[in-house]
């Protein structure tokens, strides 16, 4: 099958299936093109995020390192207090006071059978600094006025806790209020250009193997390996 198949086969073929092959590469740029649209409109803006930061130094005026290390300690509490079921219930009780069950399933994506103080702890996010006694707080949801009640439920919290506090001083030392990026995706232009390449290769394709399985007598040497005298040549313009 390979004995007589060459160059010119190929370029047979792509000038007598030319109509063909534009269809397909329309039809593949306009389908990329329409999907790279979709996916724009589809693109979801990211969600809003609020923080704060608190400085946690012992009360007792010492000059060692102990307090220091104490500054530390009380870090850690102040994080733990913060990541317990008592302060959830407590930060989730306060939101419960402005929205309703149906607006907090709706925000927080779970079901109001399942709404409960733990929901906000898959939102809500809290740390010390390596190394330091700062603790921060970070809380995250795709409505922007959530995020910043349910970060100022937590400041709450804090602002009236007394049992940490006697032993050391909670300052607040700074926080944030951003939209996040949101998903990215490639422009319509680009993706119609990956689908006219993707078009053009299976057009390629489906030209090879139609001008193999059925092969054109187009070269001298087509027509003389049958015992046929070649008087000349034509040479035409594809």
């Amino acid at each position: 099958m390979f004995d007589n198949y060459g160059i010119k086969d190929v370029f047979y073929g792509l000038w007598k299936y030319k109509f063909y092959i534009a269809i397909i590469l329309v039809v593949f740029t306009l389908l990329g093109y329409c999907l790279g649209v979709s996916g724009l409109a589809n693109v979801k803006e990211g969600d809003y995020c609020a923080s704060v930061t608190y400085f946690v130094t012992t009360k007792e005026n010492k000059s060692d390192t102990k307090m220091y290390n104490d500054s530390k300690e009380y870090a850690e509490n102040l994080r733990a207090m913060l990541s317990a079921d008592f302060c959830y219930e407590v930060v989730f009780n306060s939101l419960c006071e402005k929205y309703t069950a149906t607006e907090l399933s709706e925000i927080l994506n779970v079901s109001e059978q399942k709404l409960n103080f733990i929901s906000i702890q898959e939102v809500s996010t809290v740390s010390v600094l390596s190394g330091t006694s700062m603790v921060n707080l970070y809380v995250e949801s795709e409505d922007e006025q959530f995020a910043q009640d349910l970060l100022n439920a937590y400041k709450s919290y804090v602002e009236t806790d007394k049992v940490l506090k006697t032993f050391c001083s909670i300052r607040e030392v700074g926080g944030a209020n951003q939209q996040l990026k949101g998903e990215s995706a490639a422009s319509p232009v680009k993706i119609a250009m990956i689908f006219f390449i993707v078009g053009a290769f299976l057009s390629a394709v489906f030209v090879f193997v139609i001008t193999l399985t059925r092969p054109t007598l187009n070269e001298r040497s087509d027509i003389e390996q049958y015992g046929v005298t070649v008087l000349g040549e034509l040479n035409s313009k594809l």
